[in-house]
């Protein structure tokens, strides 16, 4: 029987296999997870076997979104890079726009910058190219968050200025502006402006509730409260860090509690509750621990779950050589000799059946 873990992963294949945005004749496979993702694996081998590069570029990314779900970030890159390979080859734009931002978003959740950045803009590029608008504005707020990370706060803001939310308003993404807004108010909180920083987590808040994106009014929330601990503006900031820990409890937020109780024990060490600092010391830590631990347990469970789908995939293709293998034996052990000793045996019969009839109808002529 599946464990939970083993259905959310199974999911996670569906929806990556979706998610790659490929229109190809074969379409997603459905069913369980280990199903799915055997189906894949056979999948992909008929592509490697057949030469088909267009399958080879759509299951490398299939099987590199599976392993970027589930945090194993190597193999995802790995893979990633071989599809990118093909589909630049085929001169297949929009999906390779897709695979580098794959890679720019990996890449920089694993601090490797420079990489980062130059697979974001390649997808800012290809997506433009395209007509993609949409992703092409995603592309760019990537490239600017790459930048903050980088400190180069100057050109982080004039990627979202000029690039990223007029794609975004032009397309009528409202979703995207959030993310602007929330890029902006980073950028100006990490270099202490804070009334501009407060301003657009404010922008960020409003449009969050208008969509009842609880990801984005958390987030603002948070960082609302930081600007507000900056400016010593305490009271309002614990109100907001309250709300975003109550959503946060609401939607299962880990990560996110983590990080509000976190903040919550900086403003009461500042405050002087020490003890009350180190309770939400203490609950923030049991967060990340258990928040660590459900991304080892679903990195495990997917390689566990991988490696079982590679065993029926190799269990399918044997399966059909035992039998080829003792027909082939069965029929090599028929000599020409042995042939020949059945017909022999064969017309001895008749010769005794015909040998029989001649004699009982002699015997009656004779009465």
């Amino acid at each position: 029987m599946l464990s939970k873990t083993r259905i959310f992963i199974g999911l996670f294949i569906a929806l990556s296999i979706i998610g790659t945005g490929y229109t190809y004749a074969e379409g997603p496979v459905s069913g369980s997870a280990v199903s799915v993702l055997t189906e894949l694996l056979k999948r992909h081998s008929s592509n490697l076997k057949t030469n088909n590069s267009p399958g080879q570029a759509q299951t490398y990314s299939q099987i590199a979104a599976f392993y970027e779900r589930n945090g194993i970030w190597r193999e995802s890159v790995r893979l990633y890079k071989e599809a990118l390979s093909i589909q630049d080859q085929l001169k297949d734009i929009k999906h390779a726009a897709g695979s580098s931002i794959h890679l720019a978003y990996i890449l920089k959740k694993n601090d490797d910058y420079s990489a980062a950045l130059k697979h974001a803009a390649s997808a800012a590029r290809l997506y433009s190219k395209a007509g993609i608008k949409d992703s092409s504005a995603s592309a760019y707020v990537l490239m600017a968050d790459i930048n903050r990370a980088l400190g180069n706060y100057r050109q982080a803001e004039s990627l979202i200025l000029k690039r990223a939310l007029p794609l975004y308003r032009g397309a009528g993404n409202a979703t995207g502006r959030i993310k602007c807004f929330r890029s902006l108010g980073h950028t100006y909180r990490e270099q202490k402006r804070f009334s501009e920083a407060k301003w657009f987590f404010i922008q960020e808040n409003m449009q969050a509730r208008k969509l009842n994106n609880s990801k984005g009014i958390i987030s603002s929330l948070l960082y609302l409260g930081k600007v507000k601990v900056a400016i010593t503006d305490y009271d309002l900031a614990l109100k907001d860090f309250k709300e975003a820990e109550r959503l946060a409890r609401n939607t299962g937020n880990i990560s996110a509690l983590a990080d509000i109780r976190s903040a919550f024990a900086s403003v009461h060490s500042k405050l002087g509750n020490a003890e009350t600092s180190a309770r939400f010391a203490s609950l923030a830590s049991g967060n990340r621990y258990q928040m660590l631990a459900l991304e080892k347990n679903r990195r495990d469970e997917a390689l566990l779950l991988f490696k079982e789908s590679q065993n029926l995939v190799e269990l399918s293709k044997r399966s059909v050589k035992p039998d080829v293998i003792d027909a082939v034996e069965k029929t090599s052990h028929i000599r020409v000799w042995d042939v020949y000793d059945s017909l022999l045996i064969t017309l001895s019969f008749l010769v005794f059946t015909t040998a029989v009839f001649f004699f009982f109808a002699f015997a009656r002529t004779r009465k």
